[in-house]
């Protein structure tokens, strides 16, 4: 904005993101510099290592202790920049963020050559209704209905009123029900938003087309339920395997091999999509790996941001293999991928009725 690049306008979501995190009076000192730097000559060594020193003192840093960049903390999610600079690149192209996100997506988080698609078999379509059929009931509200009462509030029922009297003139004790209580519909159920993820590393070799299969499955019966779902698969790369909102025609199979070094990446891209730390969706994580992950400790920080806001996670682990145990999670150990699969659609089940 102040190079004349951008306009206020352009700017105003993103400076109101760095204000949230910097105040508005650190903010007015950093921009005082960052002008001063755009008169300073660029051969001006000296000025600029001036301002570089005033910038610092502004952020609270010394450089004499902290004489190398900050690097990212793996473990944190992003913040409202990120957002901002989404909705501004969207802006900037002519389309929506959900647009933008989509064709972002596709370039960074390509399907593997290696992975073939097929059309489901007629058990996998059953399996869909079946599950369309249980989240249904679980979302059902029991109907509204009339209870006779002795006392009001309600609507009062001429007849019973007069045998109540009646009842009383003769000094017997009144038995008749003379009030008429409805019961009250339940608020409507939230939308239930599932992410779920698959480690795709060399030893989950026996999951990844179960896996596959249910990645389908699941897309399908939660567009029948007004509920969201997603597949992303991590392992040396991150790669979504059925977007939010879509029913795939085919069934996308997926092929293991390599490590599990994206599972951070994959966490915070099932975040971005389904929104799993909005306090005021329904919302689950179901993770189906060994759990031996490449950064442990910032994905533990993950799991517990996600848990502190209320999203549920649950790790299914194989039973056969050896791994790491997270905290702040539901752990079932399976000993097999239909195991993994039936619980999955057990909690989504679960979830909604509780809710």
């Amino acid at each position: 904005m102040d190079a004349r690049i951008i306009t206020h306008k352009d700017a105003r979501a993103a400076r109101a993101a760095v204000t949230a995190v910097l105040g508005r009076k650190r903010l007015a000192a950093l921009r005082e510099i960052w002008r001063q730097a755009h008169t300073v000559a660029d051969t001006d060594a000296e000025a600029m290592v001036d301002l570089a020193w005033r910038w610092c003192r502004v952020l609270g840093v010394d450089p004499t202790r902290q004489p190398h960049p900050p690097v990212p903390d793996l473990g944190e999610f992003a913040g409202l920049l990120a957002a901002a600079l989404t909705d501004y690149l969207a802006a900037a192209a002519g389309i929506t963020p959900a647009e933008y996100l989509a064709r972002h997506i596709a370039v960074t988080y390509p399907v593997p050559a290696a992975w073939r698609r097929r059309d489901p078999t007629p058990d996998e379509h059953a399996a869909a209704r079946h599950l369309a059929q249980r989240l249904q009931r679980a979302r059902a509200h029991p109907e509204p209905a009339a209870a006779p009462a002795l006392l009001p509030p309600g609507r009062l029922r001429t007849r019973q009123a007069v045998t109540a009297d009646a009842q009383a003139a003769a000094g017997a004790m009144p038995t008749a029900t003379p009030w008429q209580k409805r019961t009250h519909t339940p608020p409507p159920k939230p939308t239930l938003h599932l992410a779920v993820l698959v480690d795709v590393s060399g030893s989950m070799r026996r999951y990844a087309k179960p896996l596959s299969s249910a990645a389908r499955i699941l897309a399908h019966a939660a567009h029948r339920n007004q509920a969201v779902t997603a597949t992303i698969a991590f392992g040396s790369t991150t790669t979504l395997l059925v977007p939010p909102r879509e029913r795939p025609t085919q069934v996308l199979d997926m092929a293991t091999g390599g490590g599990t070094a994206t599972f951070i990446d994959a966490v915070k891209l099932a975040d971005q999509f389904l929104g799993l730390r909005r306090t005021r969706t329904l919302r689950l994580l179901a993770v189906v790996s060994d759990g031996h992950l490449a950064n442990i400790d910032p994905s533990q920080k993950l799991i517990t941001a996600l848990h502190r806001t209320g999203c549920a996670v649950l790790w299914l682990r194989p039973a056969q293999l050896s791994g790491h145990t997270f905290d702040r999670t539901t752990t079932i150990r399976v000993a097999n991928p239909v195991e993994a699969i039936g619980h999955i659609t057990d909690a989504a089940v679960t979830a909604l009725a509780n809710a």
